[in-house]
């Protein structure tokens, strides 16, 4: 869905490119001008298109007004993602035209765009709003329908999803739906969407059902099997498989008729997840592991970390603990790998534009000291100059590092706020099946996986709000889990904490640590009598070469022989994620449970 919107904004921004037609040629020279930066936008050439118009506008015989030109000027510059360059030329265009001119419009709706796609909603909605209301008070339909569209994906992004509704319907409203279905479709979906983050799921429905009427009606099978696999997603979120299947079968076929990969892993995931609604456990494994086969082929780990928590989750359920905990083992792996991959293509992407915009910068310092030699006969004045061109170079660099340091940043907190929120909604799923389960043992596993989820997005949680990517304050995390694990233990309690004032870790050590103090807290909880107030103790302590956690309760405790021989999967978790951390750990039983473990920084 993340990428429906995307491909909105894109259609916006291409549309703005072209839409904006010649004024009345005054000479020859002028329709030439305007014929060749139409050739080279045709062919994509945007940093030709670039050198036309400022070798046209050094030359004698320029006779058009920056007016004229302007919006095309910044586009080329937004193609080519020299953002600075674009809103240079968006505010020149709205400075020397003014209001009146119709090159203002475009003007405001490039800096928005310019302002979304760098991740400065709020400024983006501002000038959003000023060209739509400059549209309007020109009775510019079409400038108004592109605001609108703008504004109801922006502010879907800025999760303001009631504004978003009445923007989309406001354009709705306006739009000939037998003339462009398709707009209207990807409005309504829009709606559906954010019905669904509103919990309306009644409303998202019908309106995923205008969307594919509409869908149907252009005849693009890609967009109507999404609407299909929309619509089914919409009746899972409401526990009803029997409705979903129909459409998932539909849309499965159509996806597999175009080869979509990507789109085939979501709906064979959602067929396992409609089967297992309906107890058809076998079918649901078999989709599942369809969906996994496909996503490890086309190597899409996004589909294949949506998947293992599912097949957790049925493995759970049909009481295969051990294929569940194996599962988790693979789930764990695949996601920390593709941690690693995406940071690590990242920093070659950036690597590479670096490399690139130094020998850039080589050339033309170059052909800069070429040019000098030329112009000026003495040698000190040549010196001067380079140090100039020197000094500005090592500044441009500079500046270029630190936003290409930002955008990675930036990809990274988007990154962990996704798998937080998916997270967030395992945890959901395995609440609402506990609360259906009639057994005290199957509810109380499926509880126990829940706070596991939940300690591990609570951490994205902090490292998506967290100052420092990839570290996280142990402290802090420490302190907020307990408080969530006291406020969901159902009995009284008290625990005391003993932590440093700070302390930064890396996220894979904060994982395995939450993990940990997680089992040791429920292990508590679950078998402390519990006509006796329960007490936990929690101390941290940070030294130079090692990290020592000592946890205790006050209940009778047990020796190291009974807890090592314990086949339970909570110590079973507790042993792995000690050995991943590469510590050693020590047991006893001497005023209720103790259990210290000594940790290599």
């Amino acid at each position: 869905m993340i990428r429906f919107f995307i491909a909105i904004a894109l259609i916006s921004v291409s549309t703005v490119l072209i839409s904006y037609p010649c004024f009345a040629q005054k000479d020859i020279l002028k329709e030439d001008f305007i014929r060749k930066l139409d050739s080279l936008e045709d062919l994509d050439l945007y940093a030709e298109a670039l050198s036309e118009i400022n070798k046209f506008k050094a030359s004698a015989t320029n006779t058009i007004s920056f007016c004229e030109y302007g919006i095309r000027y910044g586009n080329f510059y937004t193609r080519l993602l020299k953002y600075d360059s674009a809103l240079y030329i968006y505010r020149k265009a709205i400075s020397e035209c003014g209001t009146k001119h119709e090159t203002s419009y475009g003007a405001m709706h490039g800096i928005a765009f310019v302002h979304r796609v760098t991740g400065i909603l709020d400024s983006s909605a501002v000038w959003e709003y000023r060209a739509l209301e400059l549209s309007k008070s020109k009775d510019y339909t079409y400038g108004i329908e592109l605001s609108l569209q703008s504004l109801a994906i922006l502010s879907y992004s800025r999760r303001n999803y009631k504004e978003s509704n009445v923007q989309a319907f406001e354009l709705i409203k306006i739009l000939d739906e037998v003339k462009d279905p398709s707009l209207a479709a990807n409005m309504y979906n829009l709606v559906a969407e954010n019905y669904r983050n509103l919990k309306n799921l009644d409303s998202a429905l019908l309106n995923h059902f205008h969307a594919l009427e509409l869908r149907r009606k252009s005849g693009n099978e890609s967009r109507i099997a999404s609407s299909l696999n929309n619509i089914a997603t919409i009746y899972l979120a409401k526990s009803d498989g029997k409705s979903a299947m129909p459409y998932l079968i539909e849309a499965r076929a159509s996806k597999e008729k175009i080869s979509d990969s990507i789109s085939l892993t979501s709906i064979y995931t959602n067929l396992g997840t409609a089967s297992y609604l309906k107890k058809e456990y076998a079918e649901a494994r078999k989709y599942f592991e369809q969906s996994e086969a496909i996503g490890a082929a086309i190597k899409f780990t996004d589909g294949r970390l949506t998947n293992f928590p599912a097949l957790i989750q049925l493995d759970t359920v049909m009481g295969d603990y051990k294929h569940a905990f194996n599962t988790y083992v693979i789930y764990h792996d695949v996601y920390k790998k593709y941690l690693d991959e995406a940071k690590q293509k990242e920093l070659l992407q950036l690597d590479k534009k670096f490399e690139t915009a130094k020998k850039d910068q080589e050339l033309t310092l170059k052909d800069n000291q070429i040019l000098q030699r030329e112009r000026f006969i003495f040698w000190i004045s040549m010196f001067i100059l380079g140090v100039l061109l020197l000094s500005l170079y090592l500044f441009y660099l500079l500046k270029k590092n630190k936003k290409l340091s930002q955008r990675n940043e930036l990809l990274l907190r988007e990154q962990n706020h996704r798998v937080k929120n998916n997270l967030q909604m395992i945890s959901s799923l395995l609440s609402l099946q506990s609360q259906k389960l009639q057994t005290s043992d199957a509810k109380e596993v499926l509880e126990d996986s829940q706070g596991r989820i939940s300690s591990v997005a609570l951490l994205h949680r902090m490292l998506y709000e967290g100052e420092q990517v990839g570290q996280i304050e142990v402290s802090g995390y420490l302190k907020t889990l307990t408080e969530e694990i006291k406020y969901a233990a159902g009995r009284e309690m008290e625990i005391t904490l003993s932590l440093p004032d700070r302390l930064e870790l890396k996220v894979e050590q904060v994982t395995s640590l939450g993990l940990i103090v997680n089992e040791l807290c429920v292990n508590s909880i679950k078998h402390v009598d519990r006509n006796v107030l329960l007490h936990l103790r929690l101390r941290i302590e940070s030294f130079a070469m090692k990290l020592n956690l000592n946890y205790s309760d006050n209940g009778t405790g047990v020796t190291r022989e009974t807890w090592m021989s314990s086949n339970s999967f909570g110590n079973q978790l507790i042993q792995l994620q000690s050995r991943q951390l590469r510590g050693e750990f020590v047991v006893s039983n001497e005023n209720g449970f103790m259990f210290s473990l000594q940790v290599p920084k």
